[in-house]
Parts: structure tokens; C-alpha cells; sequence
């Protein structure tokens, strides 16, 4: 399942494919070898997509990244992060991961009212960390993980109800 990048009115859809000798990526439905040279959320960053190198630096604020590469400021928006299990046939109230990590930080408790686009948790992959959003407004029913956990790819972070009418 693709993770959905906003830069202004341009979507991205980025997947993983596979990690042989970097990363390899869909990025709208063309193949991409990417590999990227960072530490932590914030800070210098190096990227390479099929062989072109961009430096910079990234800030993290919320569900936005921007993006200082070459001379040029991109602002990302992530859209849908995390899974949900109605993707696979499940109910939409399950965000499960989409990807195996460990939870760096969790920004709700249970019985948190959230708003769509809220981040609910902060996980790290393959060296980078990303921020879990709600896909909608709802509440906290439970939290599955705790900080410092380590999670495999379909686990189930986070399970939302319905807001209260």
C-alpha cells in the first residue's frame, strides 16, 4: 500500500518494493532506486533517486516535512499514513503498520478524541522516522504498542471508534 506525499496541489504515491543495495520504490507508478543518508528528524539529509544526488536539510513539524534540496524548499503533507485494516478486508478503525519499525513516540492516549491528520505516533524505519496521522476524526479505543517497541509489518498500532455524537 502506498504512502501519499502533498507537495501543493502534486500528490505522490511512494511505495517500498524491496531493499536489495538501497531502497526500491515506486513513486507514482515509476521504479526508483533511492537511498538517503540522515539522522534523526531534523537536520542535514542526503538523497539519491536513480543515481541523482540531492542535499539539504529536512524539518519535521506535525504531519509536514519540508524539504530544503538543492536550492529549492518543498513542504510534504503526508496524507494516509499507516495502514488500515480495511484495506486487506478489515475494519477501518485499525491503523496497522505498512512497514516493520519501532515506536520512537506516542502523541494520544486512549480515549483522546483526535482530528483527522492529528499525529497519533512516531515510528522509525529503515533510519527515518515517520509520523503516523489519523485518517479521520475519531477516538483512541486502544494503543497496542508502547514507546520503544519493535513491530513487524500488518501489526496493528492503534485502533480508533467513533466520535462521540
Amino acid at each position: 500500500m502506498p504512502e501519499i506525499l502533498r507537495h501543493g496541489d502534486h500528490i505522490l504515491a511512494v511505495e517500498l518494493t524491496g531493499r536489495r543495495n538501497g531502497l526500491q520504490m515506486r513513486i507514482n507508478d515509476v521504479p526508483a532506486m533511492v537511498s538517503v543518508d540522515a539522522d534523526g528528524e531534523n537536520g542535514p539529509i542526503r538523497l539519491a533517486v536513480n543515481g541523482v544526488v540531492y542535499a539539504g536539510w529536512r524539518y519535521r513539524q506535525g504531519g509536514e516535512c519540508f524539504l530544503r534540496l538543492n536550492g529549492k524548499t518543498l513542504r510534504l503533507r503526508q496524507e494516509a499514513l499507516g495502514g488500515n485494516a480495511e484495506d486487506e478486508g478489515g475494519d477501518r478503525d485499525s491503523i496497522s503498520a505498512v512497514m516493520p519499525g519501532m515506536v520512537v513516540s506516542i502523541a494520544c492516549s486512549e480515549g483522546q478524541e483526535l482530528l483527522k491528520g492529528q499525529t497519533i505516533i512516531t515510528i522509525e524505519s529503515m533510519k527515518m522516522q515517520t509520523a503516523i496521522i489519523a485518517p479521520r476524526n475519531g477516538i483512541v479505543d486502544c494503543i497496542h504498542v508502547a514507546e520503544q517497541a519493535v513491530f513487524e509489518k500488518g501489526a496493528v498500532l492503534v485502533s480508533l471508534r467513533p466520535e462521540a455524537t
